[in-house]
């Protein structure tokens, strides 16, 4: 099952003579679960054909039409991506945003070919025990409307592909782990923890537009009645500073801003 959408960059690393051996490593790994969107197909067969005539040229085509097409699936520009498109579009515009439509469209494509997929196991917060959880199903519904919202709490949950959890911080972690599931929503901070004992976790950035970690706050207070107010006035003070923000933002909480 495809768990890697790959975009033209990364294949390009695979055309070059000298590609980056980081990417090239990881593709030979993990070729059986990768997956190419169409519009990349577009941007590949698009260079090609601007190129002259010659070896160079029937080289690449090759290995687009054997390589690429013929080894491995490529995922549709179908309606419902067209339509989070849509969506995604016009909610950037408001923000003063915008980005290209072939980006727009690979975004699209993995948006809607992910975590609604009846195959992908998910370690999921539990509305009814973590109020993070609302937070993610804000995500969701950002990437897929209310019909993947529906997909991956309702429908995956009956088939049993759709796991609740009571702690997802650390339950998730030891689930994919373990292999019980193959993706769960967790904080920055769960996987540099996950890491730090030698679990064996990816990580997957949402990206800016799903990014929930800039509308949710933690507050800091001083208690009045708090018997040594000095060293609490002085812990608020560290956590103020330059240092401490560092500390932050390194496991990925958006430091404070005045």
């Amino acid at each position: 099952m495809p768990r890697f959408l790959l975009d033209t960059n990364v294949l390009s690393q695979v055309m070059l003579p000298l590609g980056d051996r980081g990417v090239l490593d990881r593709l030979r790994r993990d070729h059986a679960s990768c997956a190419v969107p169409s519009p990349v197909v577009h941007e590949l067969i698009h260079g090609c054909a601007r190129l002259a005539p010659g070896a160079r040229r029937t080289r690449l085509e090759d290995f687009v039409r054997e390589a690429v097409c013929g080894a491995l699936p490529v995922l549709p520009y179908d309606a419902a991506a067209a339509a989070w498109h849509g969506r995604e579009r016009a909610r950037l515009e408001r923000l003063g945003r915008t980005t290209s439509a072939a980006d727009g469209q690979i975004a699209a494509i993995a948006a809607v070919n992910d975590l609604g997929r009846p195959e992908i196991r998910i370690s999921q917060p539990d509305p009814a025990n973590e109020d993070i959880a609302h937070h993610i199903l804000d995500m969701y519904r950002n990437a897929g409307g209310e019909h993947l919202v529906h997909r991956i709490m309702e429908e995956k949950r009956t088939a049993g592909t759709t796991q609740m959890t009571v702690v997802h911080h650390r339950e998730t972690p030891l689930r994919i782990a373990d292999g019980a599931a193959d993706v769960g929503p967790v904080w920055a901070t769960e996987i540099h923890h996950a890491r730090s004992l030698g679990l064996p976790i990816d990580e997957v950035q949402p990206g800016a537009t799903l990014d929930q970690r800039d509308r949710i706050n933690y507050f800091i207070c001083r208690l009045k009645t708090a018997p040594h107010l000095e060293n609490a006035q002085k812990f608020l003070d560290f956590i103020l500073s330059s240092a401490a923000q560092t500390v932050y933002a390194r496991y990925g909480f958006i430091p404070h801003r005045t």
